[in-house]
């Protein structure tokens, strides 16, 4: 826990000898991704998801669309792309700000999003190399419930299960929840395999491909330290 302690020491050091910088950094990269993507992304999802004209959703008609057709999981995976990619562009944003600070130099903002917007296909390939590889692992947890749906819980409409809460209901709570804890736990042995992913992109031109596998090398017996940081 000591080197978790100095690690975490040390990039708030770096924080607050470059906060303002990182700050106009951010606000900048937001409003430039809130301007570009968020319309774009909402008409792409409005297309993805038919429209029931006239007609109500109910909880299973959303649940049902987004893991039973193919057209919900492909707005799923489509927000996920953007929403992974969104996060690597805008911490290929802060971090070079963050590593000039922990060498004692300041790194314009300016200059921390030109480099990022050059390194954007980069960038975005390592995204989408974490959301295929993320959407496979996720496979076996969307199969479990999908088999405690329809063996528990496909006779009636949610909402009943919801009010009465009948033996089947809370079978159905107690295997969910476990299946939930086991993504939780995938999740985040992912995070702690996959942290130095974008600094080995962006500081060492590690290709993206490689990127992750090179990660999990690098951070073998580290990781629970890693995820204690």
């Amino acid at each position: 826990m000591t080197l978790a302690r100095a690690a975490v020491a040390g990039a708030l050091s770096d924080l607050a000898r470059s906060w303002r910088l990182l700050a106009r950094a951010d606000l900048v990269y937001r409003a430039a991704a809130f301007a570009l993507l968020g319309p774009a992304t909402a008409l792409l999802v409005r297309w993805l998801i038919p429209d029931r004209a006239g007609g109500v959703l109910a909880d299973t008609d959303i649940l049902r669309f987004f893991v039973a057709t193919k057209s919900g999981l492909a707005s799923l995976l489509v927000l996920a792309a953007v929403l992974t990619g969104l996060t690597v562009l805008e911490l290929a944003c802060l971090m070079p700000i963050g590593f000039a600070a922990s060498e004692g130099r300041r790194l314009p903002a300016r200059i921390a999003l030109y480099r990022a917007a050059l390194r954007t296909p980069e960038l975005l390939a390592l995204a989408a190399h974490m959301v295929v590889r993320v959407a496979a692992a996720l496979i076996p947890f969307l199969l479990g419930g999908l088999l405690l749906y329809v063996g528990l819980l496909r006779g009636l409409d949610i909402n009943y299960y919801r009010a009465a809460r009948p033996p089947a209901f809370w079978a159905a709570a107690i295997r969910g929840g476990a299946l939930v804890a086991g993504l939780a736990v995938a999740l985040l042995w992912a995070v702690a395999r996959w942290t130095f992913a974008l600094p080995l992109v962006l500081f060492e031109r590690v290709p993206p491909r490689r990127a992750l596998g090179e990660s999990a090398r690098r951070s073998a017996g580290h990781r629970w330290r890693i995820l204690g940081v």
